[in-house]
C-alpha cells in the first residue's frame, strides 16, 4: 500500500548531486570549486544570492548550522546582549517553540506574554501595541502564518508596532518562505529566520537575518553580529547544496501555486459535497496559506477516530491541540497540507475513505 501524504505543510524535494552542479554553474561557472583559495569568494557569493532575492544587504544574511540553532541563537543573543525582560508571542506557535520559550522563562525569570487572539489564532494588533507599551525592551515573536490553519499574521504592522515602541521583532518564515515573496525591506524585522528542512528533507541547516533597527544600538549590533559570524556555518558543500534548495523552490513557486490552489479547491468542493462542512479559513475569506486547509470535526470522540483510521489506511493527514483556553480547544481538527505532488487521485481516495469511516462510526455508535 502506498501511503498518501496530505500534511504536506513543508515540501520535501529530493534532490541529487547532478542538481547540485547544474545550479552552481547557473550561479558562476567556476562555482563548484569550492575548496580552493576562492572559497570565501564563494560563500560570499552563496551570501549575496539570498540578499539579492531577499532584498536586503549582505551583511544581514547569515548561515545557521542547524534547524534548531537559528532559533536558539536569536532569541538566546537577545537575552544576553539587549536586555529583553519579556517575551511576547502567540498561543498558536508551534508547540517546541512555546516549550523552548517556558523554559527560558523559568530559567531567566522573564515574563513570556500571549497575545489576544481569536478562536482560530488571528492576533489583536490592538492588545500587542497596549501590551508593548507598558513594558519595555520586548522581544515579539511570531511565525508569518498560524500553523494550525494556515492564517496569514499581519507582520508589516507587526513591524511598525515593534519599531514605534522600541521593541525587538523576531519574525519566522518557515512556512512561508519560497512559498510567498519575501521582501526584508517591506517587513523590516530586526530579526528574522527559516530552515531549509521545510524546502527539502536532504539539510537542516537554515538562515539567519539581522538588521540593524534604531532599537539597536551599534555596540550591541555588533557584539551580536560577531557571535552570528562565530557561530556560521561555512561549510561550502552544505552550501551549495541548500542553494540548489533554494532555487529550485523558488524556480517553481509561482508554477506550483497555480496547481496546489485549484488542488485546494478541488478539495473543499468535495468536503463540502459529501459531509455539507466548511473548511476553518472560511470565516476570514480564504486569507491563509495557499497550501494548507483545516476542519474542525463535530465532536472529539469523532476525531479521535478518524485520525486514527485514516493512519491505518495508508492517509497522513495533521493536526494538533489547540491551546487549552481555547473555546474550541475540545475540537479535534484535520489540517491538510497539499503540495505539487498529490493529485485529484489523492483526494478522491481521501474523501472515500472519509465516508467509509463516517458510516462505520456511525454503525458503531448505535451498537
Amino acid at each position: 500500500m502506498n501511503r498518501i501524504f496530505l500534511d504536506n505543510i513543508n515540501s520535501s524535494i529530493n534532490i541529487n548531486e547532478s542538481d547540485i552542479y547544474r545550479s552552481c554553474n547557473e550561479l558562476n561557472s567556476d562555482f563548484i570549486d569550492y575548496f580552493g583559495r576562492k572559497s570565501k569568494a564563494k560563500i560570499d557569493e552563496i551570501r549575496n544570492y539570498y540578499s539579492k532575492i531577499l532584498k536586503t544587504e549582505n551583511n544581514k544574511i547569515f548561515f545557521a548550522k542547524n534547524s534548531l540553532s537559528s532559533f536558539k541563537s536569536i532569541i538566546n543573543y537577545s537575552l544576553l546582549f539587549l536586555d529583553i525582560q519579556q517575551i511576547i508571542t502567540s498561543e498558536f506557535e508551534n508547540n517546541n517553540v512555546l516549550d523552548y520559550l517556558k523554559s527560558v522563562e523559568n530559567a531567566r525569570k522573564i515574563k513570556l506574554i500571549f497575545i489576544e487572539t481569536d478562536n482560530l489564532g488571528k492576533i489583536s494588533t490592538a492588545d500587542l501595541e497596549q501590551k508593548i507599551s507598558k513594558n519595555n525592551n520586548s522581544l515579539v515573536f511570531l511565525l508569518h502564518a498560524n500553523e494550525y490553519n494556515g492564517i496569514l499574521l499581519p507582520v508589516k504592522e507587526v513591524s511598525q508596532i515593534c519599531i514605534k515602541n522600541k521593541s525587538i521583532f523576531y519574525l519566522n518564515l518557515d512556512l512561508t518562505i519560497c512559498k510567498y515573496d519575501i521582501d526584508f525591506q517591506t517587513i523590516n524585522p530586526d530579526f528574522a529566520s527559516f530552515d531549509f528542512k521545510n524546502l527539502s528533507r536532504n539539510t537542516n541547516s537554515g538562515i539567519i537575518f539581522y538588521n540593524q533597527q534604531i532599537n539597536i544600538s551599534n555596540k550591541k549590533y555588533i557584539e551580536i553580529r560577531n557571535n552570528f559570524i562565530a557561530d556560521e556555518n561555512i561549510n561550502p558543500e552544505i552550501l551549495v547544496k541548500d542553494v540548489e534548495i533554494f532555487n529550485r523552490a523558488l524556480r517553481n513557486m509561482e508554477k506550483n501555486k497555480i496547481y496546489i490552489v485549484n488542488l485546494k479547491k478541488y478539495l473543499i468542493s468535495k468536503m463540502k459535497e459529501n459531509f455539507n462542512i466548511e473548511n476553518t479559513l472560511s470565516l476570514y475569506n480564504n486569507e491563509g496559506l495557499y497550501f494548507m486547509v483545516s476542519y474542525f470535526l463535530p465532536t472529539s470522540i469523532f476525531g479521535k477516530y478518524i485520525l486514527q483510521k485514516l493512519d491505518i489506511e495508508g492517509i497522513t493527514v495533521g493536526n494538533a491541540d489547540y491551546p487549552n483556553n481555547n473555546k474550541i480547544a475540545d475540537n479535534e481538527f484535520i489540517r491538510i497540507g497539499i503540495n505539487e505532488f498529490n493529485t485529484e487521485k489523492d483526494i478522491n481516495f481521501f474523501i472515500s475513505k472519509l465516508i467509509n469511516l463516517k458510516n462505520n462510526f456511525i454503525e458503531q455508535q448505535k451498537n
